[in-house]
Protein backbone atom coordinates (compact mmCIF):
# COMPACT_ATOMS: atom_id res chain seq x y z
CA UNK A 1 0.00 0.00 0.00
CA UNK A 2 2.80 2.70 0.71
CA UNK A 3 4.09 1.78 -2.16
CA UNK A 4 0.97 2.80 -4.70
CA UNK A 5 0.73 6.12 -2.53
CA UNK A 6 4.60 6.40 -3.50
CA UNK A 7 3.79 6.04 -6.61
CA UNK A 8 0.98 8.33 -6.58
CA UNK A 9 2.56 10.76 -4.97
CA UNK A 10 5.67 10.75 -7.48
CA UNK A 11 3.12 10.71 -10.55
CA UNK A 12 1.54 13.94 -9.48
CA UNK A 13 4.88 15.76 -8.65
CA UNK A 14 5.95 14.85 -12.30
CA UNK A 15 2.67 16.00 -13.74
CA UNK A 16 2.77 18.79 -11.61
CA UNK A 17 6.50 19.85 -13.07
CA UNK A 18 5.72 18.70 -16.34
CA UNK A 19 2.87 20.92 -16.29
CA UNK A 20 5.10 24.10 -14.90
CA UNK A 21 7.71 23.15 -17.91
CA UNK A 22 4.96 22.92 -20.38
CA UNK A 23 3.41 26.79 -18.87
CA UNK A 24 7.23 28.30 -19.24
CA UNK A 25 7.55 27.15 -22.95
CA UNK A 26 4.27 28.39 -24.04
CA UNK A 27 5.04 31.68 -21.76
CA UNK A 28 6.54 34.26 -24.91
CA UNK A 29 10.21 36.10 -24.40
CA UNK A 30 8.93 39.61 -23.92
CA UNK A 31 11.19 42.42 -26.23
CA UNK A 32 10.28 46.08 -25.39
CA UNK A 33 11.08 48.47 -27.95
CA UNK A 34 10.68 52.09 -27.66
CA UNK A 35 10.98 53.63 -30.64
CA UNK A 36 9.82 57.01 -32.83
CA UNK A 37 6.84 55.85 -34.93
CA UNK A 38 5.52 59.66 -34.96
CA UNK A 39 7.56 62.80 -35.15
CA UNK A 40 10.52 63.40 -37.52
CA UNK A 41 12.35 59.91 -36.89
CA UNK A 42 9.34 58.09 -37.62
CA UNK A 43 10.42 56.45 -40.87
CA UNK A 44 13.57 54.94 -38.81
CA UNK A 45 11.36 54.01 -36.11
CA UNK A 46 8.86 51.89 -38.61
CA UNK A 47 12.45 50.54 -40.10
CA UNK A 48 13.10 49.28 -36.96
CA UNK A 49 9.17 48.13 -36.30
CA UNK A 50 9.61 45.83 -39.23
CA UNK A 51 12.96 44.79 -38.26
CA UNK A 52 11.22 43.30 -34.86
CA UNK A 53 8.31 42.01 -36.61
CA UNK A 54 10.13 40.00 -39.06
CA UNK A 55 12.82 39.22 -36.83
CA UNK A 56 10.29 37.55 -34.33
CA UNK A 57 8.28 35.45 -37.10
CA UNK A 58 11.38 34.18 -38.56
CA UNK A 59 13.00 32.85 -34.77
CA UNK A 60 8.85 31.82 -34.04
CA UNK A 61 8.72 30.03 -37.18
CA UNK A 62 12.05 27.97 -36.30
CA UNK A 63 10.45 26.96 -32.98
CA UNK A 64 11.46 30.11 -30.96
CA UNK A 65 14.53 31.25 -28.93
CA UNK A 66 15.22 28.15 -26.23
CA UNK A 67 11.91 27.07 -27.40
CA UNK A 68 9.64 29.42 -26.44
CA UNK A 69 7.79 32.01 -28.83
CA UNK A 70 9.09 35.53 -29.25
CA UNK A 71 6.66 38.38 -28.42
CA UNK A 72 7.46 42.26 -29.18
CA UNK A 73 5.82 45.52 -27.23
CA UNK A 74 6.31 48.78 -29.15
CA UNK A 75 6.35 51.74 -26.88
CA UNK A 76 6.20 55.20 -29.68
CA UNK A 77 7.73 58.16 -27.92
CA UNK A 78 8.02 60.60 -30.19
CA UNK A 79 10.16 63.31 -30.98
CA UNK A 80 11.96 61.83 -27.91
CA UNK A 81 11.64 64.42 -25.30
CA UNK A 82 13.08 63.14 -21.79
CA UNK A 83 9.94 63.07 -20.36
CA UNK A 84 8.26 60.97 -23.19
CA UNK A 85 10.89 58.98 -23.19
CA UNK A 86 10.40 58.22 -19.40
CA UNK A 87 6.70 57.97 -19.31
CA UNK A 88 6.75 54.70 -22.13
CA UNK A 89 9.56 53.57 -20.81
CA UNK A 90 8.47 52.68 -17.27
CA UNK A 91 5.02 51.34 -19.28
CA UNK A 92 6.90 49.06 -21.44
CA UNK A 93 8.96 47.73 -18.32
CA UNK A 94 6.13 47.05 -16.60
CA UNK A 95 4.89 44.55 -19.50
CA UNK A 96 8.09 42.78 -17.87
CA UNK A 97 10.05 42.28 -20.76
CA UNK A 98 13.43 40.03 -21.12
CA UNK A 99 14.96 43.25 -23.22
CA UNK A 100 14.48 46.66 -24.06
CA UNK A 101 16.22 47.29 -27.31
CA UNK A 102 15.74 50.97 -29.53
CA UNK A 103 17.98 52.20 -32.22
CA UNK A 104 17.87 55.55 -30.58
CA UNK A 105 15.91 57.14 -27.96
CA UNK A 106 17.65 60.10 -26.37
CA UNK A 107 17.88 59.40 -23.22
CA UNK A 108 17.46 55.55 -22.24
CA UNK A 109 20.32 54.90 -20.30
CA UNK A 110 18.69 57.29 -17.54
CA UNK A 111 15.46 55.64 -17.81
CA UNK A 112 16.28 51.83 -17.92
CA UNK A 113 19.60 51.71 -16.30
CA UNK A 114 17.39 51.85 -13.17
CA UNK A 115 16.48 48.08 -13.96
CA UNK A 116 18.18 44.96 -14.70
CA UNK A 117 16.87 43.91 -17.96
CA UNK A 118 19.21 44.32 -20.87
CA UNK A 119 18.84 47.82 -22.87
CA UNK A 120 20.52 47.81 -26.48
CA UNK A 121 20.52 51.27 -27.90
CA UNK A 122 22.50 52.85 -30.71
CA UNK A 123 22.24 56.59 -29.66
CA UNK A 124 25.73 57.49 -30.72
CA UNK A 125 26.20 59.93 -27.49
CA UNK A 126 28.90 59.92 -24.71
CA UNK A 127 26.46 61.08 -22.33
CA UNK A 128 24.52 58.17 -22.62
CA UNK A 129 27.69 55.70 -22.16
CA UNK A 130 29.40 57.57 -19.95
CA UNK A 131 27.40 56.98 -16.78
CA UNK A 132 28.53 53.46 -17.52
CA UNK A 133 31.95 54.00 -17.38
CA UNK A 134 31.89 55.97 -13.74
CA UNK A 135 29.07 53.60 -12.56
CA UNK A 136 29.42 49.64 -14.12
CA UNK A 137 27.46 48.23 -10.50
CA UNK A 138 24.57 50.12 -11.62
CA UNK A 139 24.69 50.36 -15.48
CA UNK A 140 26.05 46.59 -16.13
CA UNK A 141 22.62 46.68 -18.19
CA UNK A 142 23.42 49.17 -20.43
CA UNK A 143 25.04 48.27 -23.98
CA UNK A 144 25.89 50.72 -26.92
CA UNK A 145 25.87 49.14 -30.41
CA UNK A 146 26.83 51.99 -32.21
CA UNK A 147 29.83 54.28 -32.99
CA UNK A 148 29.78 57.25 -30.65
CA UNK A 149 29.90 60.75 -31.94
CA UNK A 150 33.94 61.50 -32.27
CA UNK A 151 34.00 58.89 -34.58
CA UNK A 152 32.15 61.68 -36.98
CA UNK A 153 34.63 64.46 -36.66
CA UNK A 154 37.53 61.72 -37.08
CA UNK A 155 35.65 60.33 -40.42
CA UNK A 156 34.81 64.14 -41.49
CA UNK A 157 38.38 65.00 -41.50
CA UNK A 158 39.89 61.76 -42.33
CA UNK A 159 37.98 60.49 -45.18
CA UNK A 160 35.61 63.10 -45.87
CA UNK A 161 38.26 66.46 -46.72
CA UNK A 162 41.01 64.25 -46.99
CA UNK A 163 40.22 61.04 -49.27
CA UNK A 164 37.36 62.14 -51.32
CA UNK A 165 38.35 65.09 -53.55
CA UNK A 166 41.21 63.07 -55.14
CA UNK A 167 38.80 60.53 -56.14
CA UNK A 168 36.75 62.65 -57.90
CA UNK A 169 39.78 64.81 -59.17
CA UNK A 170 39.13 67.42 -57.52
CA UNK A 171 41.63 69.92 -55.98
CA UNK A 172 40.43 72.43 -53.06
CA UNK A 173 40.88 75.95 -53.48
CA UNK A 174 41.31 76.42 -50.06
CA UNK A 175 41.87 74.76 -46.23
CA UNK A 176 39.31 76.24 -45.00
CA UNK A 177 36.31 75.10 -43.56
CA UNK A 178 32.17 75.59 -42.68
CA UNK A 179 30.45 73.64 -39.51
CA UNK A 180 26.79 74.35 -38.81
CA UNK A 181 25.82 72.27 -36.32
CA UNK A 182 22.40 71.67 -34.19
CA UNK A 183 22.63 72.52 -30.58
CA UNK A 184 22.28 68.94 -29.89
CA UNK A 185 25.27 67.18 -27.89
CA UNK A 186 25.50 64.42 -30.66
CA UNK A 187 25.37 66.85 -33.14
CA UNK A 188 27.69 69.29 -31.26
CA UNK A 189 29.99 67.09 -29.69
CA UNK A 190 31.06 65.37 -33.44
CA UNK A 191 31.31 69.23 -34.92
CA UNK A 192 33.72 69.67 -31.67
CA UNK A 193 36.06 67.31 -32.93
CA UNK A 194 36.43 67.65 -36.11
CA UNK A 195 36.99 71.61 -35.62
CA UNK A 196 40.33 70.03 -33.16
CA UNK A 197 41.12 68.15 -35.81
CA UNK A 198 40.87 69.98 -38.80
CA UNK A 199 42.88 73.05 -37.03
CA UNK A 200 45.60 71.00 -36.22
CA UNK A 201 45.95 69.81 -39.55
CA UNK A 202 46.07 73.13 -40.70
CA UNK A 203 42.50 73.93 -41.78
CA UNK A 204 40.77 77.24 -41.49
CA UNK A 205 37.30 77.30 -39.67
CA UNK A 206 35.74 80.19 -41.29
CA UNK A 207 32.14 79.66 -40.56
CA UNK A 208 31.01 78.31 -37.11
CA UNK A 209 27.19 78.39 -36.67
CA UNK A 210 24.96 76.80 -33.86
CA UNK A 211 21.23 76.66 -35.13
CA UNK A 212 18.22 75.31 -32.99
CA UNK A 213 15.81 71.88 -34.55
CA UNK A 214 13.48 73.37 -37.60
CA UNK A 215 16.01 76.17 -38.31
CA UNK A 216 14.12 77.95 -41.34
CA UNK A 217 16.42 81.01 -42.82
CA UNK A 218 19.77 80.00 -43.75
CA UNK A 219 20.60 83.20 -46.43
CA UNK A 220 22.72 84.53 -43.36
CA UNK A 221 24.78 81.14 -43.05
CA UNK A 222 24.69 81.04 -46.98
CA UNK A 223 26.08 84.93 -47.52
CA UNK A 224 29.12 83.93 -44.49
CA UNK A 225 29.54 80.72 -46.95
CA UNK A 226 29.43 82.73 -50.32
CA UNK A 227 32.06 85.48 -48.41
CA UNK A 228 34.80 83.23 -46.69
CA UNK A 229 34.35 80.58 -49.58
CA UNK A 230 35.24 77.57 -47.39
CA UNK A 231 36.09 74.53 -49.55
CA UNK A 232 34.40 71.95 -47.40
CA UNK A 233 31.03 72.81 -45.63
CA UNK A 234 29.89 70.24 -42.99
CA UNK A 235 26.31 70.15 -41.34
CA UNK A 236 25.63 68.36 -38.16
CA UNK A 237 22.32 67.04 -37.37
CA UNK A 238 20.36 64.30 -36.50
CA UNK A 239 17.09 65.09 -38.12
CA UNK A 240 16.58 65.40 -41.61
CA UNK A 241 14.00 68.07 -42.15
CA UNK A 242 16.73 71.04 -41.76
CA UNK A 243 19.70 69.59 -43.52
CA UNK A 244 17.02 69.13 -46.75
CA UNK A 245 15.80 72.80 -46.60
CA UNK A 246 20.02 74.13 -46.08
CA UNK A 247 20.08 71.99 -49.30
CA UNK A 248 17.11 73.25 -51.33
CA UNK A 249 18.20 76.99 -49.88
CA UNK A 250 22.04 76.54 -50.86
CA UNK A 251 20.69 74.95 -54.28
CA UNK A 252 18.57 78.13 -55.18
CA UNK A 253 21.27 80.90 -53.38
CA UNK A 254 24.10 79.67 -55.90
CA UNK A 255 22.34 78.66 -58.86
CA UNK A 256 23.67 78.44 -62.23
CA UNK A 257 27.14 79.61 -61.19
CA UNK A 258 27.34 76.69 -58.52
CA UNK A 259 29.83 76.42 -55.64
CA UNK A 260 33.53 75.17 -55.60
CA UNK A 261 33.41 72.95 -52.52
CA UNK A 262 32.35 69.76 -50.86
CA UNK A 263 29.50 69.05 -48.37
CA UNK A 264 29.47 66.32 -45.58
CA UNK A 265 26.55 65.64 -43.64
CA UNK A 266 26.79 63.94 -39.99
CA UNK A 267 23.46 61.20 -40.15
CA UNK A 268 20.25 62.50 -41.01
CA UNK A 269 20.78 62.45 -44.81
CA UNK A 270 20.76 58.60 -44.57
CA UNK A 271 16.97 59.17 -42.87
CA UNK A 272 14.76 58.67 -46.03
CA UNK A 273 12.88 61.86 -45.43
CA UNK A 274 16.08 64.02 -46.13
CA UNK A 275 15.93 62.70 -50.08
CA UNK A 276 12.15 63.12 -50.37
CA UNK A 277 11.99 66.16 -48.98
CA UNK A 278 15.02 67.58 -51.02
CA UNK A 279 14.79 66.11 -54.18
CA UNK A 280 17.50 66.69 -56.76
CA UNK A 281 19.47 69.28 -54.85
CA UNK A 282 19.88 66.91 -52.33
CA UNK A 283 22.56 65.03 -54.75
CA UNK A 284 26.02 65.05 -54.59
CA UNK A 285 26.32 65.53 -50.34
CA UNK A 286 28.33 62.88 -48.59
CA UNK A 287 27.25 61.95 -45.28
CA UNK A 288 28.72 59.48 -42.57
CA UNK A 289 26.16 56.49 -41.74
CA UNK A 290 25.65 52.34 -41.95
CA UNK A 291 25.56 50.19 -45.30
CA UNK A 292 23.49 47.86 -46.41
CA UNK A 293 23.38 44.85 -49.03
CA UNK A 294 27.42 44.45 -49.22
CA UNK A 295 27.48 41.14 -48.56
CA UNK A 296 25.72 37.58 -49.33
CA UNK A 297 24.10 37.29 -46.01
CA UNK A 298 22.93 40.91 -46.15
CA UNK A 299 21.31 40.78 -49.71
CA UNK A 300 19.39 37.56 -48.87
CA UNK A 301 18.19 39.37 -46.05
CA UNK A 302 16.63 42.28 -47.88
CA UNK A 303 15.50 39.72 -50.52
CA UNK A 304 13.46 38.11 -47.66
CA UNK A 305 12.19 41.55 -46.28
CA UNK A 306 11.38 43.05 -49.85
CA UNK A 307 8.94 39.72 -50.29
CA UNK A 308 7.56 40.34 -47.27
CA UNK A 309 7.29 43.87 -47.56
CA UNK A 310 6.99 44.67 -51.03
CA UNK A 311 9.56 46.82 -50.99
CA UNK A 312 13.10 46.85 -49.82
CA UNK A 313 14.50 48.74 -46.90
CA UNK A 314 15.17 52.38 -47.10
CA UNK A 315 18.15 52.77 -44.58
CA UNK A 316 20.71 50.56 -43.12
CA UNK A 317 18.99 50.26 -39.62
CA UNK A 318 16.87 47.82 -41.11
CA UNK A 319 19.89 45.40 -41.05
CA UNK A 320 21.34 47.35 -38.31
CA UNK A 321 18.56 46.52 -35.58
CA UNK A 322 18.40 43.06 -36.91
CA UNK A 323 21.95 42.83 -35.95
CA UNK A 324 21.88 43.51 -32.37
CA UNK A 325 18.36 41.22 -32.39
CA UNK A 326 20.65 38.17 -33.45
CA UNK A 327 23.15 39.52 -31.20
CA UNK A 328 20.91 39.20 -28.15
CA UNK A 329 19.61 36.00 -28.92
CA UNK A 330 23.05 34.88 -29.48
CA UNK A 331 23.89 35.75 -26.19
CA UNK A 332 20.21 34.18 -24.78
CA UNK A 333 21.52 30.67 -25.95
CA UNK A 334 24.93 30.84 -24.33
CA UNK A 335 23.29 31.86 -21.44
CA UNK A 336 20.78 29.10 -21.45
CA UNK A 337 18.04 31.73 -20.23
CA UNK A 338 16.23 34.79 -21.28
CA UNK A 339 16.07 36.04 -17.68
CA UNK A 340 19.53 35.20 -16.17
CA UNK A 341 19.99 38.82 -16.73
CA UNK A 342 23.61 39.50 -15.59
CA UNK A 343 24.25 36.32 -17.57
CA UNK A 344 23.14 37.20 -20.94
CA UNK A 345 25.11 41.10 -19.92
CA UNK A 346 28.52 39.07 -19.38
CA UNK A 347 27.32 36.88 -22.45
CA UNK A 348 27.36 40.34 -24.95
CA UNK A 349 29.85 41.62 -23.26
CA UNK A 350 32.60 38.64 -23.21
CA UNK A 351 31.80 37.41 -26.69
CA UNK A 352 31.62 39.73 -30.41
CA UNK A 353 29.74 39.29 -32.62
CA UNK A 354 29.78 39.71 -36.74
CA UNK A 355 26.77 41.41 -38.28
CA UNK A 356 25.57 40.67 -41.59
CA UNK A 357 27.12 43.86 -42.82
CA UNK A 358 30.32 42.33 -41.96
CA UNK A 359 30.51 44.69 -38.59
CA UNK A 360 32.45 43.27 -35.94
CA UNK A 361 30.63 44.36 -32.42
CA UNK A 362 33.20 44.11 -29.39
CA UNK A 363 32.14 46.18 -26.34
CA UNK A 364 34.88 48.43 -24.80
CA UNK A 365 34.82 46.95 -21.62
CA UNK A 366 34.53 50.33 -19.16
CA UNK A 367 31.94 51.76 -21.03
CA UNK A 368 30.07 49.40 -23.12
CA UNK A 369 29.93 51.04 -26.14
CA UNK A 370 31.03 48.96 -29.45
CA UNK A 371 34.59 49.83 -30.71
CA UNK A 372 34.74 51.91 -33.64
CA UNK A 373 37.96 51.46 -36.36
CA UNK A 374 38.00 49.57 -39.67
CA UNK A 375 38.14 46.00 -39.03
CA UNK A 376 35.62 46.59 -36.10
CA UNK A 377 32.73 48.83 -36.57
CA UNK A 378 33.80 51.37 -39.37
CA UNK A 379 31.51 54.45 -40.15
CA UNK A 380 30.37 54.17 -43.71
CA UNK A 381 30.76 57.38 -45.78
CA UNK A 382 28.20 57.16 -49.00
CA UNK A 383 27.15 59.63 -51.55
CA UNK A 384 23.77 60.50 -52.59
CA UNK A 385 23.57 60.15 -56.37
CA UNK A 386 20.34 60.60 -58.49
CA UNK A 387 18.22 60.72 -54.95
CA UNK A 388 19.77 57.01 -53.80
CA UNK A 389 22.47 56.59 -51.15
CA UNK A 390 26.21 54.96 -52.68
CA UNK A 391 28.50 53.32 -50.17
CA UNK A 392 31.54 54.57 -51.09
CA UNK A 393 34.02 54.05 -48.28
CA UNK A 394 35.52 51.89 -46.86
CA UNK A 395 36.44 49.63 -49.76
CA UNK A 396 35.03 46.51 -48.48
CA UNK A 397 31.56 47.88 -48.16
CA UNK A 398 31.59 50.28 -51.37
CA UNK A 399 29.10 50.06 -53.94
CA UNK A 400 30.41 53.09 -56.36
CA UNK A 401 32.32 55.74 -56.65
CA UNK A 402 31.90 59.29 -55.81
CA UNK A 403 31.35 61.50 -58.76
CA UNK A 404 31.08 65.44 -58.85
CA UNK A 405 28.35 66.92 -57.37
CA UNK A 406 26.17 69.09 -59.69
CA UNK A 407 27.12 71.91 -58.10
CA UNK A 408 30.66 71.79 -58.37
CA UNK A 409 31.13 74.11 -61.95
Amino acid sequence: MKDKRLLVVLLSVMFMLSLGTTALAEKPILIAAPIPLTGPYATDGELQKKGFEMFADEVNAKGGLLGRKLKVVYGDIGAMEPEKVKSVGERLVAEKPDLIMTGYDNSGTFVFGEYDIPYLHGNGMSELTDPVAKNPDKYWNVFHFAPLEKPYGDDALNIFVEKIPPMIGWKPPNKKVAIITVDFSYSTGGAKRFAELAEKAGYEVVVNEIVNFGHAEYGPILSKIESTEPAFITYWHIAPDDPARFMTQFNDFFGDDGYNGLIWNQYSASIPEYIQLAGKAGNGIFCSTGAMGVTAKSKAYIKRWTTRYKTPPESFYASFARDALEMWAAAVKRAGCADCYKEVARQLREYPYEGMEGYLYVYNPINQSVIYGEGLFPLTIVQFQKEQAVEILPARMSKGDPVKPYWLK
